[in-house]
């Protein structure tokens, strides 16, 4: 769970817009976390959203006031600490993620190499 602050800002992957290329592993990430319909436009189309609207991309699972923030993600973490058993909440969430943490290592791992080789 990622909890965001309503604060004035954008948030996004502009990367485009100021003329790079996206790594493998943070499409990847985006592939993975963002919405399907809002992938497209954060990566290639690098549009900036805020704070607010983060929810329904899915950059943020939560957004609270920015004096809210560390208490609510506090709560949250207690509150699954509390109902949850880690066990079967790692393995559930090893199968839902897949093989997306190691595919991520091994395509930052390429970027290190890539950068070194320049």
């Amino acid at each position: 769970m990622r909890v965001g602050a309503d604060i004035p800002a954008k948030v996004g992957l502009n990367e485009v817009a100021i003329k790079m290329v996206l790594p493998d592993w943070a499409l990847t990430t985006a592939g993975d976390r963002l919405g399907r319909r809002h992938v497209h436009r954060s990566t290639t189309n690098a549009r900036l959203t805020t704070p607010r609207d983060t929810v329904d991309v899915g950059f943020i699972g939560e957004v609270v006031t920015a004096d809210e923030v560390l208490a609510r993600a506090v709560e949250i973490a207690t509150e699954l600490a509390d109902t949850l058993d880690p066990g079967p909440y790692a393995k559930t969430v090893s199968k839902v993620r897949g093989a997306i943490p190691e595919q991520m290592a091994q395509q930052i791992v390429a970027d290190r190499a890539a950068i070194a080789a320049l």
